[in-house]
């Protein structure tokens, strides 16, 4: 954030979706292809036993962008405002007294 001025916007840029399949063997069996608005995950009928049927699927928002150099995400912004809230403003506290 440092490379950041006052007057700079930080567009959303996307989402980012993480797909967490514990129990396959071997993920090269595993494609994932995209279309326009959703994307189908396949993997070969017989290897269906060796996938977890309820995978934990995480979404977060993703600000910024990679040619900028600044990519945000949600526990980015909690620890900017943790960083704030514990640590810079407390200093500050007696001109607002």
């Amino acid at each position: 954030m440092c490379n950041l001025d006052k007057h700079r916007r930080i567009p959303a840029n996307g989402s980012e979706v993480q797909f967490f399949l514990p129990t396959a063997t071997d993920p090269s069996l595993i494609t994932f292809e995209t279309f326009d608005n959703y994307g189908i995950f396949s993997v070969p009928l017989a290897h269906k036993g060796k996938l977890d049927m309820h995978p934990e699927v995480t979404l977060q928002v993703i600000f910024g962008d990679a040619t900028s150099g600044v990519r945000v995400g949600p526990d980015d912004i909690l620890a900017i405002y943790e960083f704030l809230s514990n640590s810079v403003l407390p200093r500050f506290v007696r001109f607002f007294t």
